[in-house]
């Protein structure tokens, strides 16, 4: 039997009769703004023990907003097969107690396993720490912006895109690592860019 092999997006797809078959996908990336269930499975399964420790009935310490969350979760991902990151991030954030979650946010991380979740403002990074090849990269200390982005390029080879950057800002750092944005030349108007 003869197969024909098609490669999209550097995953091999194989022909059985008129149906190209997904044969190996690749590996998730930032790239592109979703992971599917497939890369969940191999890259993050203690996204699935994350999932039951919310529903399992025996532990009650998850509040019924958490619960009803996951669910959507999930039943987005059996629908499509796939899920956003942003989904994904968020599962990591959910916590047992509200304090949990506040002492998380004021960290700049989650820990599940052997998942980090970085967090600082409105960017979230998960990685699985065994996939590190540096695990220096985090010190566990609160992040700033200037780290995220530091950690982001060494791991996804190119640091989180913000709006600022598609309007031609030029990105800066302040003295606490903080991002700033700035007009290129200093001679254009912030109203050229609006």
């Amino acid at each position: 039997m003869k197969y024909r092999i098609k490669v999209i997006n550097e995953s091999i797809y194989i022909k059985n009769g008129d149906t190209f078959l997904l044969f190996r996908e690749k590996s998730s990336t930032r790239k592109v703004s979703w992971i599917t269930l497939n890369q969940i499975t191999k890259e993050y399964p203690e996204f699935f023990d994350k999932i039951e420790e919310i529903f399992t009935l025996s532990n009650p310490s998850y509040n019924d907003k958490s619960k009803k969350y996951a669910t959507s979760i999930m039943e987005y991902i059996e629908l499509f097969g796939f899920i956003s990151w942003k989904q994904f991030d968020s599962i990591w954030s959910i916590c047992r107690t509200y304090n949990d979650y506040i002492e998380g946010k004021n960290k700049g991380h989650y820990n599940y396993g052997s998942i980090l979740s970085l967090r600082s403002k409105n960017v979230n990074l998960t990685v699985n720490k065994n996939y590190l090849d540096n695990p220096f990269l985090f010190t566990g200390e609160k992040l700033t912006d200037k780290d995220l982005d530091r950690i982001s390029t060494k791991l996804f080879g190119s640091r989180c895109m913000a709006e600022e950057d598609e309007e031609g800002l030029a990105l800066a750092y302040d003295e606490d690592g903080n991002r700033c944005w700035y007009l290129p030349t200093g001679k254009e108007s912030i109203y050229d860019f609006l």
